[in-house]
């Protein structure tokens, strides 16, 4: 896993078509941040642990080792998980790195 956060992509970046690579950036801000991970566990390790922000818990939930959007749950009236909807999204790894990121 790498990680940096800086104004411009770092060498690294897309350096190994075997890895998963995302980004948040806004123009040549120095709060652009890259990440590169080894595979989907890596990245599903490192968010799980990591993604904190109130924008990512807001709209993002792990559930059973899988990241899912908020939206494509289905929770009862406890706020459990009670099922994920047919059609959702799983692992999208992008749209939690947006979320966390303060752009």
């Amino acid at each position: 896993m790498e990680y940096t956060q800086q104004a411009s992509k770092p060498d690294w970046y897309q350096s190994d078509d075997s890895k998963l690579y995302f980004a948040s950036t806004s123009g040549s801000s120095p709060f652009n941040e890259w990440y590169e991970f080894n595979d989907e566990k890596d990245a599903i390790d490192f968010i799980n642990e990591q993604f904190e922000s109130a924008s990512y818990t807001d709209n993002m939930i792990m559930h059973n080792g899988v990241l899912y959007h908020l939206d494509d749950t289905l929770i009862d009236d406890d706020c459990e998980i009670i099922g994920i909807k047919p059609n959702a999204v799983i692992n999208d790894f992008q749209a939690a790195v947006d979320f966390e990121s303060r752009f």
